[in-house]
């Protein structure tokens, strides 16, 4: 009889691009001879792409998924007043897409500095790498008390979709896609 050890292959390598903040990861990530993660691989390659612990997390689920055809781990969780989630490859754990939305009871609490349009414009780009200015469509909204500046940009393939609150230019939702 075969060991565990023996039914799994080392799979090094695995890069996920982080465009949330240009970090490249690269992971040693374990890879059933089907090609399949374990979902604990997953959380935890979700979990080093946003810098945390499982002890800095609440209500971690994750559930199995086809998304635009590929068989994918949808893990969500929160952190931070955050709620995260993040679509994750089963076969080799590249991270699809990713989203973050802070919890609107919480944006009385946020603080920072006014941002302009232009000003705007500048934390997209300091967020997503090689991204200028003409890659940029960006548009001021009011939404219930809260005057935002939502947008989107696609670039190197990747499409990101954002909402930056005018008052204090936090991001209040991030979201990115691999279209590649």
């Amino acid at each position: 009889m075969q060991s565990q050890i023996d039914d799994q292959k080392e799979f090094k390598g695995v890069k996920n691009v982080i465009p949330m903040d240009n970090r490249t990861e690269q992971h040693d990530v374990k890879v059933e001879k089907s090609g399949i993660i374990s979902k604990e691989q997953a959380e935890i390659i979700v979990l080093e792409n946003a810098d945390m612990e499982a002890k800095d997390i609440s209500r971690l689920k994750t559930k199995i998924e086809n998304y635009y055809g590929k068989d994918i781990y949808d893990i969500e969780f929160y952190a931070d007043n955050k709620e995260y989630n993040y679509n994750v490859d089963m076969y080799g754990g590249e991270i699809l897409a990713m989203d973050y939305e802070i919890d609107k009871k919480y944006y009385a609490k946020l603080s920072g500095k006014p941002v302009d349009e232009a000003g705007a414009i500048e934390l997209v780009k300091a967020q997503i790498p090689n991204c200028t200015t003409g890659d940029i469509n960006l548009k001021l909204e009011h939404d219930d008390d809260y005057l935002q500046y939502e947008g989107r940009a696609q670039v190197n393939g990747v499409l990101y979709e954002f909402t930056i609150d005018k008052n204090t230019g936090t991001f209040v939702e991030w979201k990115w896609k691999n279209h590649k």
